[in-house]
């Protein structure tokens, strides 16, 4: 855009210059939205021998000094707002100044100048000068970034009707009135020129222009202006550079008046470019989420380049181009989510092309721990703690994952009337047995863990204290509780993982972990809600299962044999490992080479009675390539005895192998692995054809042959299938459920 020309001043004297200023020239970019409202002020051409005083230059172009009626007024400023904002400003030119002179005297350049034209500083207006030594009257300076430009000083500098006046904020300054010879006024601008000074006396003198104005472009990107031309160069009154190769030079717009003249009005051309705003979205169904849990919200975004997309709770998701976004979120309340903002380099904001949201449902809460059989399902993963409540709002319990995806768990609240008393498995004696809580847990997970998780159990004073009066009023000294942190933790894990601790005896393996931490339920110890008379015990443990809480170090719930393996070097090695006994008198080892003829190979002692892990092992030297049979005889001191295997090992190269029998089968699974390494942590799963793990088992395989066992009676009738992990070359089989 353009500001306008000043109006050129009279002259007696034809060679003189008094042209207008030109006006500035003004370029950059404004990024708008559909239906928004600018003001637009086109500058007015600056108007020659104004002897009206009430004349107005629209746009703020300061008059001449209308006393004699033969100057220029300045030019108007060319603007665009937003409301009352200044966008960007086209300075104008100043008006020129009255001339007087004789022919006689035009080899002198005799003559009052021009005012010149607007920039970013508007240009100061040349001096008019006098005959020989008589003295100059100056011209009006240009206006600046923050002031107006001065007024021009006259010959007589103690006479101030011969000064012009000064510019102000968007008003150019007049030029002197009260001279015989007037100056010319300022242009208008972000701050106005001041107007030029004049001369009483009548004999070739000139006055001065009018300053130029000042542009403004602080509200356009990748903006620049350029000055107008000065009104002393014959013919190039208009803007220089700018307007010469601008396609619009040839209206002359902005252009400074020639000799007596008005001034050309501004300009401002308008191109609209349809940007493509960015437009992003939420594609997120609405959810339940637990309190706790860490939750994404996703979605997509079309946009050139970086871009940086806020939501609604003022979480920030910096990206590049056009593709998907996601971010975590952790909701301490029920939620909807919704993009606030999507903002990138070139065109800012534009809510209009955003869509999308979704609700993030957390349950209610209330002070309560669950009763009997109460249970949530929660998706547990990153490394805080994800609090299981029941739709009715009371606590479960809650579990850390450490940095684990567990995936859908299921967390379920057990409550007997009473502390339960459980038998040891290896004996009826009560001074063997436990008294456990009369709350427990069943917990599953969907992706079993790796590492270790922590898990908090809650429960009420009064839970305690029934259990620490039936533990420490029962046979079994051993499991006496003094206060909290005697609580202990018995995690089993087996065939028959439910709410009855009778039937794990011989169905899995029971482990006994110590407490990390107890405390009470409140939101000090990141609990969501705060239990009155609440307590909890913090656990560290390898993964979940049926979980019992008494006051002993022995297991509640012990198992018998744990494994039975055979291996072949140079000769055969036989271990086996019982985690109870109970009247046990001794293990018979016998081996067959057809499976159906056996013969003594030693025997060893038993413990009798045990509640504790303990290894037994064997050497069979006199063997000979080929399989070997081996199976164990355990006999209790009253005779009775129970036989555990066969079992195989090859004593000749083979590779390795996994057999499953019988095959259909009522439930009770033997996997036989014939594996020629030693496996540290193999695994041997069973899984429905769905591929939901059933029952998995986690063992140490030993070079030879090995014996797994699976108990799951209880399945329903349908093909399953039988799987290792670690184990190479060994192949699923299927297994048919009768």
């Amino acid at each position: 855009m353009w500001g306008a020309g000043g109006a050129g001043g009279d002259v007696s004297n034809q060679n003189a210059k008094t042209h207008g200023g030109g006006g500035g020239f003004v370029e950059g970019e404004l990024d708008v939205t559909p239906g928004e409202k600018l003001l637009i002020i086109v500058g007015e051409g600056g108007k020659y021998g104004n002897s009206n005083q009430n004349l107005v230059i629209y746009g703020g172009g300061g008059l001449g000094g209308y006393q004699g009626g033969y100057t220029g007024t300045g030019g108007g400023r060319s603007e665009i707002r937003r409301g009352n904002t200044v966008i960007a400003t086209a300075g104008a030119g100043g008006g020129g100044g009255e001339s007087r002179g004789n022919s006689g005297q035009d080899s002198l350049k005799l003559g009052g100048v021009g005012g010149a034209g607007g920039g970013i500083k508007g240009r100061h207006g040349s001096r008019g000068q006098g005959y020989l030594t008589k003295p100059v009257t100056q011209g009006g300076k240009g206006g600046t970034q923050n002031t107006g430009g001065a007024g021009g000083i006259g010959n007589n500098p103690n006479n101030s009707q011969h000064h012009g006046f000064p510019g102000a904020q968007f008003q150019g300054g007049l030029g002197s009135n009260g001279s015989n010879i007037e100056g010319g006024g300022g242009g208008g601008g972000y701050f106005g020129g001041g107007g030029g000074a004049g001369k009483s006396h009548t004999f070739s003198l000139g006055a001065g222009g009018g300053g130029g104005g000042s542009s403004y472009i602080g509200g356009l990107t990748n903006a620049s202006t350029i000055a107008g031309g000065d009104g002393d160069l014959p013919g190039n009154s208009q803007q220089k550079a700018a307007q010469e190769n601008h396609q619009y030079n040839q209206k002359n717009y902005g252009r400074g008046g020639d000799v007596s003249s008005d001034g050309q009005n501004g300009f401002i051309v308008i191109k609209v470019i349809e940007k493509e705003y960015p437009s992003g979205n939420i594609t997120t169904a609405d959810f339940t989420a637990c309190h706790g849990s860490t939750v994404e919200v996703s979605g997509n975004v079309d946009v050139d380049g970086p871009w940086t997309l806020t939501l609604s709770d003022n979480s920030v998701i910096n990206g590049n181009g056009p593709g998907t976004w996601s971010k975590n979120v952790s909701p301490s309340s029920t939620e909807v989510f919704s993009i606030f903002e999507l903002t990138n380099n070139v065109t800012g904001s534009c809510p209009s092309a955003l869509s999308g949201s979704t609700k993030v449902t957390l349950p209610a809460t209330n002070n309560e721990i669950a009763d009997n059989g109460k249970f949530a399902e929660c998706y547990v993963k990153g490394n805080n703690y994800i609090h299981f409540y029941h739709s009715s709002g009371s606590l479960i319990g809650s579990i850390n994952p450490e940095g684990q995806d567990l995936g859908l768990v299921k967390m379920i609240m057990y409550e007997e009337p009473a502390p339960l008393f459980v038998p040891a498995c290896v004996s009826p004696n009560p001074t063997w047995g436990n008294t456990v809580m009369n709350r427990h847990w069943v917990v599953v997970e969907s992706n079993p863990s790796q590492n270790n998780v922590n898990v908090r159990l809650p429960f009420y004073d009064v839970d305690f204290n029934k259990l620490t009066d039936e533990a420490n009023n029962n046979l079994n000294t051993n499991d006496d509780i003094t206060n909290v942190s005697d609580v202990r933790l018995s995690k089993y894990n087996g065939l028959n993982e439910n709410d009855d601790a009778a039937d794990n005896c011989g169905n899995g393996t029971t482990v006994v972990y110590t407490q990390t931490s107890n405390g009470d339920i409140t939101l000090s110890n990141s609990f969501v809600k705060e239990v009155n008379n609440g307590k909890y015990v913090q656990f560290t443990i390898p993964g979940f299962s049926e979980l019992w809480l008494h006051g002993s170090t022995d297991s509640p719930l012990p198992v018998e044999l744990i494994n039975f393996s055979a291996s072949c070097e140079e000769q055969v090695e036989i271990n086996w490992t019982t985690a109870s006994e109970s009247n046990s008198d001794q293990f018979i080892v016998e081996k067959s080479r057809d499976g159906i003829n056996w013969n003594f190979v030693e025997s060893l002692s038993a413990a009798g009675n045990s509640v504790n892990e303990i290894d037994y092992k064997l050497t069979d030297r006199n063997i000979s390539n080929g399989i070997h049979y081996y199976r164990l005889r355990q006999i209790d001191f009253d005779g009775k005895e129970e036989v555990f295997g066969p079992i195989s090992v090859s004593c000749s190269p083979k590779s390795n192998s996994m057999i499953v029998y019988p095959n259909p089968t009522e439930g009770k699974i033997t996997v036989k692995i014939q594996s020629q390494q030693a496996i540290s942590n193999a695994e041997i799963i069973l899984l429905d054809f769905n591929g939901r793990i059933i029952a998995k088992q986690v063992l140490d395989i030993l070079k030879g042959e090995n014996e797994v066992y699976f108990n799951e009676t209880g399945l329903s009738k349908g093909v399953y299938l039988v799987q290792s992990i670690g184990i190479n070359g060994v192949t699923p089989v299927k297994v048919i459920k009768k």
